[in-house]
């Protein structure tokens, strides 16, 4: 019985089962030796006992209670009472100390009310020790607060407000959130950041009152547009079509779906380009494609990239960052978990940086990410990496054919890619279809 409460200097009388429960009976076998109101330790006698019950964390998935036989002292000397002192309960809450730090590590990664079931106990329980125990969250979290080498800013609305979120990329962990999304308070916290000057990359969505923040705060990084955000963007606009087909229509024609929808593919396929000189030239005639009827609808698209073109076109200069959004959009979405709970801004904050990935040092990660994303290779197909030894060159001209050895009539593949631009798609004629449509294109 004494291995269910694992208290050492605890001994455990009874343990039985009731109400699928676990209830122990115990008592502290270390005796107080002074007073704890005059500190006299000669002069103390037993004045009575008290039971009373004490919530455990759960024990087999079960929920644990431990009834404390607790002795109750006298001191002759100055006539004062006292309980036994117990050092591993928490008397505040009435429960172990090591139930209250479970309660402390689960209310980071599960909702509070989950928690409370969980344990047995009320969920204002749950938020007043989760308090306390993020009390000193600011002044650690200031303290550890670093700029990485690959910097990510993303936006969630968190509540009535859009929030700007920055990622550590290679660490896989967001470092800040902050209370506005506006280009001012971005800026204002970039310039107080530590280490800032040693940011490398800086990958961003289609706002520039970003890219304007972080070029003033960090002028020697590269800044990336986030492919993932781009794409998003123009297919938001599109779904924004869809639903207001009577606003953006003019009195000669209506609005055409399938243009439309053309027209996103075709922003994703410059994407796909090899080169920023090739991209360059797509976006231009991707511009100059958008029909009359729907230029008001991709306006905002059409101005972004404008104003946005050098960062968009940084993207194909270090294709080796195409996994910065995929990253990225995974720490926003680490978000979402939080935002429909009810809490506070504060407090869901708190609750998304402090739940890291506990137990592994940031700079052991981070050095362990790289390791590993130097010896790997970006598929010029599916995108995905993988390791350099699997990777193979396809030649788009078979050098049969009279293919050279130039880039572009080569594409870098994984196998399956590579398997299915061999056998599926290998045309009468000796030459590639789809995807190597656009390769030779370029």
């Amino acid at each position: 019985m004494e291995a269910i409460a694992y208290l050492p200097k605890w001994t455990v009388h009874e343990c039985e089962v009731m109400g699928g429960a676990y209830h122990v009976a115990a008592t502290y076998d270390e005796q107080p030796e002074h007073c704890t109101s005059c500190g006299c330790g000669e002069r103390l006698y037993r004045h009575g006992t008290r039971r009373q019950i004490y919530m455990d964390a759960p024990v087999h998935r079960r929920k644990t209670f431990i009834q404390v036989k607790r002795g109750r002292f006298r001191c002759r000397r100055c006539g004062g009472t006292f309980m036994q002192p117990l050092p591993d309960m928490d008397d505040a809450h009435r429960m172990t100390v090591r139930c209250r730090d479970y309660i402390a590590e689960q209310s980071l990664i599960r909702p509070n009310t989950h928690v409370a079931d969980t344990i047995g106990v009320d969920e204002k329980v749950v938020r007043q020790v989760f308090q306390k125990h993020s009390g000193n969250f600011e002044a650690d979290h200031l303290r550890d607060l670093r700029a990485p080498r690959i910097l990510g800013i993303g936006t969630l609305q968190i509540g009535p407000r859009l929030r700007a979120i920055l990622t550590d990329v290679e660490a896989s962990e967001p470092i800040e959130v902050l209370s506005s999304r506006s280009g001012n308070s971005l800026g204002q916290f970039l310039r107080q950041l530590p280490g800032r000057e040693k940011t490398e990359f800086v990958i961003i969505e289609m706002f520039k009152p970003h890219r304007d923040a972080v070029n003033v705060a960090m002028p020697q990084a590269a800044v990336v547009v986030d492919k993932g955000h781009a794409i998003r963007f123009v297919d938001d606009l599109v779904a924004t079509g869809k639903s207001c087909r009577a606003e953006l229509s003019n009195n000669n024609s209506t609005f055409n779906v399938e243009v439309a929808l053309d027209i996103a593919e075709a922003f994703k396929g410059i994407w796909k380009l090899r080169t920023a000189k090739t991209a360059k030239d797509a976006l231009g005639d991707w511009r100059g494609s958008v029909p009359e009827d729907l230029y008001r609808l991709f306006q905002p698209a059409i101005s972004a990239t404008k104003k946005l073109e050098v960062e968009i076109l940084n993207y194909f200069e270090f294709r080796r960052l195409a996994h910065a959004s995929k990253e990225t959009w995974k720490q926003t979405a680490r978000f979402k978990t939080y935002i429909n709970t009810g809490l506070s801004f504060d407090t869901i904050r708190q609750k998304a940086l402090i739940d890291k990935k506990r137990g592994r040092k940031p700079e052991v990660a981070v050095r362990r990410k790289s390791q590993k994303l130097g010896m790997m290779e970006q598929c010029e197909c599916c995108e995905r990496l993988f390791d350099q030894r699997i990777v193979s060159t396809h030649h788009i001209v078979p050098l049969s054919e009279g293919g050279g050895e130039e880039a572009d009539n080569r594409l870098r593949l994984c196998p399956n890619c590579h398997r299915l631009e061999a056998e599926k798609w290998f045309g009468g004629n000796g030459y590639l279809k789809k995807s190597s449509e656009r390769a030779v294109a370029k």
